[in-house]
């Protein structure tokens, strides 16, 4: 619910204010390169500020080819355990503006925005707090709409 919720809430401000802005759910990978260890996500939510660019590649683990996005402007998840780990690969994405974690078992948000070189932390706990994801600014109590905790 509350993914279908932000979805929502975001699209209707892209929409409603005609922003050039491309917002894909869950199925979309995200590649992020590494000249290490290259990494792929599925976030909850994406948004790019142009059509995104994709790009094949071979995953090392079962040799499947695989098409993935590049160089989006937000990134959003659903709390999972590996929040540490995806936190400092999304980190390296140079067009990232915005990583957004969210909380599913209590009203919790998570917004880790570049400023410059550093990246700021802000926490949002109350219902009647606003997150601003680029522009639209999210009210938490919207967000939870009929969500049981």
């Amino acid at each position: 619910i509350i993914v279908k919720n932000l979805i929502f809430l975001i699209e209707y401000f892209i929409i409603q204010f005609e922003l050039s802005y491309y917002l894909f759910p869950s199925n979309t990978l995200i590649y992020i390169h590494d000249a290490l260890k290259p990494h792929c996500y599925k976030p909850d939510a994406s948004i790019f500020e142009k059509e995104p660019i994709e790009i094949e590649f071979t995953n090392p683990k079962d040799e499947k080819t695989y098409k993935a996005n590049l160089d989006p402007k937000v990134v959003m998840e659903v709390l999972s355990d590996d929040l540490k780990v995806k936190l400092g690969n999304y980190k390296k994405i140079d067009s990232l503006q915005q990583i957004i974690f969210i909380e599913q078992n209590k009203m919790g948000v998570y917004v880790h925005e570049r400023m410059g070189n550093n990246w700021l932390e802000s926490k949002y706990f109350e219902e009647n707090e606003s997150v601003f994801i680029l522009d639209c600014a999210v009210l938490l109590k919207k967000l939870y709409r009929n969500v049981k905790f």
